[in-house]
């Protein structure tokens, strides 16, 4: 492709930094080693610029010892020009939310830091300068990595695009903002100086401030093209809270990655949730452990009407019409979720100066567990669509709640096997409680999903210690005509009115017709939609395929590309297989795909049914797949299957022909003693 170009990525000097940020007395996740290890084996490639990234994603992907490869999608600030109407505003949302009782409570710490991964910060201006963060372990101006974090000289943060284009990127050690204002903004309603007499308040108080510039050249002075980079170069150098106020709607694995190291690493992060005005998730915002905020205005509590919205938000807070600096020493008035997420950044910041000493998802709880509800004032289609509730600072600092995280939900039948239509059973929820001991928990479930009853009432879970787990049985009915191959969502909600706490979580559950065994020298998935080793062998998604295996590890990954059960009958077709460039779908499955470990007969065995109904001209075929998995050697490298086929009618059916299409990706690095 042009004499491409790799180079080691996102933590090339980073061995120390766990030691060292424990060393600081930073409360890391158990698994911090392993998440820093595991970013290490991720690299960038340079290309040529007429190559489609997407079509080079796929054929890199290919290559031997290649797990996954995602292009790098520019992301966009999200402020939106401001309203000359809202003038008269600006420094009225520190009482909107609470602000001067909870800074009774704290008023941050010179020792915590909050990062603002954006455009740049002018960190000289007279109202940001004496919050400005150094870096400890640099001496300036020396040409010499002084603290070996792999920049010279970053003694005010790191700027990773001072000019140049995405692909050929000219870094450098001053995060000064050269053409937009929107991180100084930003950087100003988090943590201008307080208190000082001049200018603007900030959020965060005595909290400092890391200037970490991830875009914002004069070129293109809205785009971040480095912010997940930003993001762990904020937290590798001490960081506890990093705001992003910048999104894009794709999702890519190893943006999640460099997410969850950051998380493990102690940093809490915050981000914009976007102004689309759509329900679409907006990243960072929607990873995993991200705090996503969404913007609401003062006094009323309603949805600013730009402001994106869904289940994936996790707090409110006001961002219209801020009151903060700018470039040239100046202030000005923004609006947007850009706006809004600092504002929280600055609470985050408060709360760990003033509980030092709790994890990342102990400071997500509090800070979500204790919004107040603002539904009641938006329209009954924003139901739970607006997070928790309005960011309150005086709840966050002063309330003791319990913190349920879901950690696993499934569906089982009341026999501890699948739940099939027509039949009752539970949805299981494995918790942990991140947050304060509960004295009466409540669990409750609305279900979204049509053909799912869940009986009235709620589960009385009681007392759960901090870091407890706890598993909770809801009652629920699958009718006959639920389709089990749709996404069942629920509302689940949790309160204790004992200690003021409710929140709640949208659980999804997707895979009931997939499973996944790896019980011998096999990694399969099996479905009881017509396709084995992938739901959709077209685009890879919902199974692993089929994965030879020495134990545990050196496997060459999937060496199967498509496959699926095809019937013909007198001429008619019915298959899940490729079909002029698309995936066909003549089968709908009748109940989930279930697995048995250990199985009656094997290791691991399968069953799943499933039938034409999905192809009405079809004649009608009721099926049976069974799959079988032996861990004895000999054949240990293999699954077997059996099909029953039924035909439900009196009248027969003749010329039936029955096979397998699969298409094998069996190459030279596929074991040579692996049966397919």
């Amino acid at each position: 492709y042009g004499g491409d170009v790799l180079t080691s990525c996102w933590l090339p000097e980073y061995d120390g930094c766990v030691a060292a940020l424990q060393a600081h007395g930073r409360t890391l996740a158990p698994d911090a080693d392993v998440c820093v290890t595991s970013l290490k084996r991720l690299y960038a490639a340079s290309f040529d610029a007429g190559v489609d990234p997407i079509k080079l994603a796929h054929a890199l992907a290919k290559l031997p010892g290649v797990e996954y490869v995602e292009p790098r999608f520019v992301r966009r600030t999200l402020a939106i020009p401001d309203d000359p109407q809202f003038g008269n505003l600006g420094q009225d949302h520190f009482a909107f939310h609470n602000f001067p009782a909870g800074w009774d409570v704290s008023q941050g710490s010179v020792d915590v830091v909050i990062a603002i991964v954006d455009s740049g910060v002018d960190y000289a201006h007279p109202d940001l300068a004496a919050n400005a963060w150094t870096n400890p372990g640099e001496i300036p101006d020396n040409d010499i990595d002084d603290d070996g974090n792999g920049y010279i000289d970053d003694v005010f943060g790191w700027d990773f695009w001072a000019s140049g284009s995405l692909s050929s990127a000219v870094q450098d050690n001053d995060p000064t903002a050269d053409a937009s204002d929107h991180g100084t903004h930003v950087a100003g309603i988090a943590a201008a100086v307080t208190d000082n007499g001049i200018g603007v308040a900030g959020a965060g108080w005595n909290c400092r401030f890391m200037a970490v510039k991830a875009g914002g050249v004069p070129a293109n002075e809205d785009e971040i093209g480095f912010g997940f980079d930003g993001i762990l170069y904020a937290a590798v150098n001490g960081a506890q809270v990093i705001n992003c106020s910048w999104g894009g709607i794709a999702r890519l694995q190893h943006e999640e990655e460099m997410v969850e190291t950051a998380v493990a690493l102690g940093a809490v992060i915050v981000a914009a949730a976007g102004n689309e005005t759509t329900e679409t998730p907006l990243y960072p915002a929607a990873y995993p452990g991200v705090l996503a905020v969404g913007n609401i205005t003062r006094p009323t509590n309603r949805r600013y009407d730009t402001s994106n919205f869904g289940y994936w938000i996790d707090v409110m807070s006001s961002g219209v019409s801020i009151k903060s600096t700018e470039l040239n020493n100046g202030y000005g008035f923004k609006t947007g979720t850009s706006m809004a997420s600092p504002i929280v950044a600055g609470v985050a910041g408060l709360l760990r100066a003033h509980q030092p000493a709790w994890p990342v998802s102990r400071v997500r709880a509090q800070l979500r567990g204790t919004a107040v509800s603002v539904d009641a004032e938006n329209e009954p289609s924003m139901a739970h669509k607006l997070g928790n509730g309005r960011i309150d600072t005086q709840r966050v600092l002063t309330l003791a709640i319990p913190g349920f995280r879901i950690v696993t939900a499934a569906l089982v039948g009341a026999g501890g096997d699948s739940l099939v239509p027509g039949s009752s059973g539970f949805l299981r929820l494995n918790v942990v409680n991140d947050n304060a001991p509960s004295v009466n928990a409540m669990f409750s479930v609305e279900v979204l999903t049509a053909g799912i009853v869940v009986p009235a009432g709620e589960v009385n879970v009681g007392t759960v210690a901090t870091d407890a787990p706890a598993t909770i049985d809801i009652p629920v009915q699958f009718l006959d005509n639920v389709d089990i191959a749709q996404t069942i969502e629920f509302i689940v909600t949790m309160t204790d009115i004992a200690v003021g706490y409710s929140d709640f979580v949208k659980v999804n559950i997707s895979d009931l017709i997939i499973a996944t065994f790896a019980v011998n020298r096999v990694e399969m998935t099996m479905t009881s939609a017509g396709s084995i080793g992938y739901l959709d062998g077209l685009t890879g998604v919902g199974g692993v395929g089929f994965v030879p295996r020495q134990g545990e590890e050196n496997s060459p990954g999937s060496v199967l590309f498509e496959s699926g059960l095809i019937i013909d009958a007198d001429g008619i077709i019915v298959d899940r297989v490729r079909e002029s460039g698309m995936l066909s779908a003549d089968f709908a499955p009748r109940t989930p795909y279930d697995v048995q470990i250990p199985g009656t007969v094997s290791a691991a065995d399968g069953i799943g049914s499933f039938d034409s109904s999905a192809k009405p001209e079809a004649p009608p075929f009721d099926i049976t797949l069974e799959s079988f998995a032996f861990d004895q050697p000999d054949v240990d490298q293999a699954v077997f299957l059996k099909y029953t086929i039924h035909n439900p009618n009196a009248a027969p059916l003749y010329n039936c022909f029955v096979g397998l299409f699969t298409d094998w990706d069996i190459g030279p690095d596929a074991f040579a003693n692996s049966v397919a």
